[in-house]
């Protein structure tokens, strides 16, 4: 494994207020271009793409991102953390002023 310890985060020196150099942004956007299209139908042989895509796969994190993100937000789930006897709807953040809260169950849909 390489040691890399001796390199910085662009995000975190460009958080810090760092200059970073006038030619940065175009060597990313170059990378990106590069990276992009020698990994595209157009840049590698079929054969060969199709075999990097395979190996990449992974049906469990495909299975877990589904779940997580297209099922569990909108059916009662074993995962669901939620205690409404303990949550005021609509958080705070999202009140207009001058106007009187409604529980989730009250809104209906037109």
């Amino acid at each position: 494994m390489e040691d890399m310890s001796d390199l910085e985060v662009l995000r975190t020196r460009l958080d810090e207020g760092a200059a970073y150099g006038p030619h940065t942004s175009a060597r990313i956007g170059e990378f990106v271009a590069r990276f992009s299209f020698a990994t595209s139908d157009f840049g590698m042989p079929s054969a060969e793409r199709k075999a990097l895509v395979a190996a990449s796969v992974s049906p469990e994190l495909c299975k877990i991102t589904e779940d997580a993100v297209l099922s569990e937000p909108y059916v009662e789930h074993e995962h669901d953390h939620w205690d409404p006897a303990s949550t005021t709807w609509p958080p705070p953040s999202a009140r207009t002023p001058g106007c009187a809260p409604r529980s989730p169950t009250s809104a209906t849909l037109s």
